[in-house]
């Protein structure tokens, strides 16, 4: 008819095989971190999320005045170096992603910095957080029979966060998890300009598919992994 569909819904797939997938979490979970359910609905109050995209650098200032009035700072792994050359430092750092160049946002850690793993994080990251202050989270995954590396593990609790496809969001799900009310959310960017991440970013990203959408009268070049990110964003 004439309904004009917003945004075509977006079926994304892990691009992470389910055998290296179950393969990490077993050995994440192996180290013995607690389960994020230690600090669920301890905090309160405000928290900025600072995700990956180039609109990050603009708003430093920003962040920090939200820091000076009291707000706590999540960031996610690739940024954790950056927060350095800023100026800032992260009160979280938020892990989702299995790629083997995640463990590059872990090379300069930061004291009293608590760490938020997913547990099918890439495991030479994972390792990297040892004697550190670090929780573990599950993303859910209904079609992988995990329950039994739980049991292994001797986690008999265990905490499942409905994360997304993007780290950023799983900042946002966590962060509610944790008990924060008031969500600041930076560097989201889920267009593509001249750069396309943040300037100090860790790691090489991934290869995208690029494609244009129409905002607000405006065209935009995005890709398909944003649209899956901006569906369930929403």
């Amino acid at each position: 008819g004439k309904e004009v569909r917003t945004l075509p819904p977006v079926r994304g797939m892990c691009k992470f095989p389910q055998s290296e997938r179950v393969a990490a979490m077993d050995q994440n979970l192996a180290l013995g971190f607690p389960d994020i359910r230690n600090i669920v609905q301890t905090y309160h109050g405000s928290v900025v999320i600072v995700g990956g995209g180039p609109s990050a650098d603009t708003e430093v200032e920003t962040i920090k005045e939200l820091l000076a009035t009291g707000s706590k700072l999540m960031v996610i792994e690739r940024m954790y170096p950056w927060c350095k050359t800023v100026g800032l430092h992260p009160d979280f750092v938020i892990a989702l992603d299995g790629s083997d160049d995640v463990s590059a946002g872990f090379t300069e850690l930061q004291d009293g910095t608590i760490h938020l793993i997913g547990n099918s994080v890439h495991h030479e990251a994972v390792k990297m957080l040892l004697g550190t202050s670090t929780y573990i989270y599950s993303g859910v995954h209904p079609q992988l029979k995990i329950q039994n590396l739980w049991h292994k593990h001797g986690y008999q609790k265990v905490t499942m966060v409905m994360t997304g496809g993007s780290v950023t969001l799983a900042g946002i799900a966590v962060s509610l998890t944790l008990g924060f009310t008031d969500l600041h959310l930076v560097g989201f960017d889920l267009k593509v300009g001249a750069n396309e991440y943040a300037r100090g970013i860790a790691g090489n990203g991934v290869t995208r598919t690029y494609c244009q959408v129409e905002v607000g009268g405006k065209n935009l070049v995005t890709c398909l992994s944003f649209l899956s990110f901006a569906q369930q964003f929403f």
